[in-house]
């Protein structure tokens, strides 16, 4: 199945950070963070105005993240208040990064902790068409265990990757989003948008190499979110092979999932 997936389509365009990036340059401060891109020592999009925000008072005091575009997991993600020189010189010439600054006025879990959204579509393959997206309307909260800090590049502080936690044998919560109370429609609605913008501008490049296809398909994304206090919703990532099963994840998290390949 792996095999037949991979002739099928390249979810490249949504799986790798900077790809995605490039895609949905055109709704920064919509529903994408601002995020730069650095190619090889390149740095090939700057969003208008980013290093003379970050060069302000607030800026410097903003907490940035230069995350490797070809890792997950948690890896390859280097946290930093402002854009440090200590933080550039962290910058590999031979691989591509982006640089994400952090939400504003981000939501916060009971007040103190901060969390995402992760929220899964699939998508359906068929010869010689367009992949299908299908939107799943739940999902669930991953809760750093820890009370957030605002002016800290700690990175245990500022990241909710299940993965890091198991890696550093910390605690976390999983909290399925129809036992959130702050999961308003309109979030969803938001989310709904997102997802479906996301899908549309990288659907084309994912199906351009693939139109002679004979293959039939699915694969499942988990889009991760983070909320504001203005119920806004913010897409960080876009992962193609999120942890499922029974023993990484409680059983009301594998009975959501169950539930989305039934319909």
């Amino acid at each position: 199945r792996g095999l037949i997936a991979k002739r099928m389509f390249d979810k490249r365009h949504l799986c790798q950070k900077h790809r995605l990036a490039e895609h949905l340059c055109g709704y920064q401060n919509d529903f994408v963070p601002e995020t730069a891109i650095i190619r090889k020592g390149v740095w090939t999009q700057v969003p208008r105005d980013f290093f003379r925000k970050a060069n302000t008072t607030q800026g410097r005091r903003s907490v940035f993240f230069l995350k490797d575009s070809h890792r997950d997991n948690g890896k390859g993600v280097r946290v930093s208040l402002g854009i440090s020189s200590s933080l550039l010189s962290k910058i590999d010439k031979k691989r591509t990064y982006v640089l994400q600054r952090h939400v504003d006025n981000v939501m916060l879990w009971e007040s103190a902790y901060k969390f995402d959204l992760r929220m899964f579509s699939l998508a359906v393959f068929r010869p010689g068409e367009k992949p299908k997206f299908y939107i799943y309307p739940h999902g669930y909260c991953r809760v750093n265990p820890t009370k957030w800090e605002r002016d800290t590049a700690k990175k245990s502080l500022q990241i909710t990757n299940v993965s890091f936690f198991k890696r550093q044998n910390s605690s976390y919560l999983l909290v399925p989003t129809a036992n959130f109370t702050g999961f308003m429609p309109c979030i969803y609605e938001r989310i709904k948008r997102a997802i479906a913008l996301s899908c549309i501008k990288t659907q084309e490049a994912m199906h351009s190499q693939n139109r002679k296809n004979r293959h039939c398909g699915y694969q499942l994304f988990a889009f991760d979110f983070l909320i504001d206090n203005d119920q806004k919703p913010w897409l960080l990532e876009v992962n193609a092979s999120p942890g499922c099963s029974r023993n990484r994840r409680p059983q009301s998290m594998v009975d959501t999932l169950q539930e989305m390949f039934d319909q």
